[in-house]
């Protein structure tokens, strides 16, 4: 429980800073905005709608960068075999995968509410292109919970994949990491 009040108290400090941060760059931006006659960028509840996530609705805000026929994405590594994957079975069908299966988890604006569940898509990289399914999500809302293995949440532009399918793009074992590629529906 310890690790959960640590957790919760780091996030909550970092979303202050943030929050500092970003009400001193919106207040400049406004006043170079003054001076060019537009309108001031200085309504504070919209800028918070647009980069925080509101603590009573975190559901409702996209977060992963728009998706494109070559999107680019940070590919980890996940295992989907039972007693291996830190949150339990798969969302889309609520089964573990073995490791040589061609399957990923897709950062919580690109599942988009399931969508993508048990779809294919394409991930990219040393020239080498990989067909995998979607079978859950990795949250970039929640963490920090038991249904998290108190992990943080994931950052908005992950494809958590398998090690086969980074064994498919022939990304070598000191590589594997936070890896550049790019993905698109397959």
């Amino acid at each position: 429980m310890a690790r959960v009040y640590e957790c919760l108290s780091g996030l909550e400090r970092r979303h202050q800073e943030i929050h500092e941060e970003l009400v001193g760059r919106v207040d400049g931006l406004g006043r170079q905005v003054d001076g060019l006659g537009a309108p001031a960028c200085r309504d504070f509840e919209y800028f918070e709608a647009i980069f925080f996530i509101p603590r009573d609705d975190l559901s409702s805000i996209p977060c992963s960068p728009p998706i494109t026929s070559n999107t680019r994405a940070t590919m980890t590594m996940n295992s989907f075999a039972k007693g291996r994957h830190e949150g339990g079975p798969s969302e889309c069908d609520n089964q573990c995968h073995r490791e040589s299966g061609m399957v990923i988890a897709l950062s919580t604006g690109w599942y988009n509410g399931g969508s993508r569940s048990l779809n294919y898509i394409n991930t990219n990289a040393n020239g080498k292109s990989v067909r995998a399914k979607v079978v859950d999500e990795c949250d970039s809302v929640h963490g920090c919970d038991a249904d998290h293995d108190f992990q943080p949440p994931c950052p908005n532009n992950i494809v958590d994949a398998s090690p086969a399918v980074w064994k498919g793009l022939d990304i070598p074992g000191s590589q594997v990491g936070d890896y550049d590629i790019t993905w698109s529906d397959a």
